[in-house]
């Protein structure tokens, strides 16, 4: 029972990083491909993290999101799931 709880938490979590990444995204008037230049990370991985295809980045990619997004490091347990 826990496990599932935990589950769901998760999920709740990963769904609201979805979120606050693209409306951080949109309040920034970037595009994917805007971001993907700024940042150097594939469309296809932003794409991916938009799309809920893909929850869990590379240590590197999630600083290089975290910079082109300008959010700070310390703002960072905020914007993990």
């Amino acid at each position: 029972m826990a496990k599932t709880a935990q589950s769901a938490e998760y999920k709740k979590r990963c769904e609201d990083f979805r979120q606050m990444f693209i409306a951080r995204r949109k309040e920034l008037e970037m595009t994917q491909n805007d971001l993907s230049m700024k940042s150097g990370v594939s469309i296809e991985s932003i794409r991916a993290l938009e799309g809920g295809r893909s929850s869990n980045p590379s240590f590197l990619t999630a600083i290089k999101l975290l910079k082109a997004l300008k959010i700070k490091i310390g703002e960072l347990n905020k914007w993990t799931c």
